[in-house]
């Protein structure tokens, strides 16, 4: 049975990876007053940054948008999918043809999210990610 209330220790570790310092501010903001279960282990603005910091922190879920400066956050994905425990990753993007979303559905990505109105979202999709994990010692 899913508990009613997440505990302290049940938690995710989250990376965020944006070129938009305000949009990487506002998702850290986003998460700190409506998702305490969700720990931002780290930041990147371009792909292949993105890519070594996944790499070394393993987070449970990236926040990853398809815009990046180096490669596309598709590139990323692809990269990150390779991974023996890859992360969770939700695309959070202004680029929202279906081309787009069939391309990261198929490369991966569990979620597809508009930037328009995906940041609400946010908060109900990693507090059933933590869930999901259950609690950490």
């Amino acid at each position: 049975m899913e508990p009613t209330t997440i505990t302290e220790s049940a938690f995710v570790r989250v990376v965020i990876v944006d070129d938009t310092p305000l949009v990487r501010e506002r998702l850290k903001a986003l998460l700190h007053a409506d998702a305490p279960y969700a720990e931002v282990v780290g930041e990147a603005a371009e792909a292949q940054a993105a890519i070594r910091l996944i790499r070394d922190t393993r987070p449970d879920v990236v926040i990853l948008d398809l815009q990046l400066v180096g490669v596309s956050g598709i590139e990323v994905l692809r990269a990150i999918k390779l991974a023996p425990h890859a992360p969770v990753v939700i695309m959070l993007t202004n680029l929202t043809a279906l081309e787009y979303q069939i391309t990261c559905l198929e490369a991966g990505a569990e979620f597809f999210l508009d930037k328009s109105f995906g940041f609400e979202q946010l908060p109900d999709i990693l507090r059933h990610l933590a869930r999901k994990s259950g609690p950490r010692f």
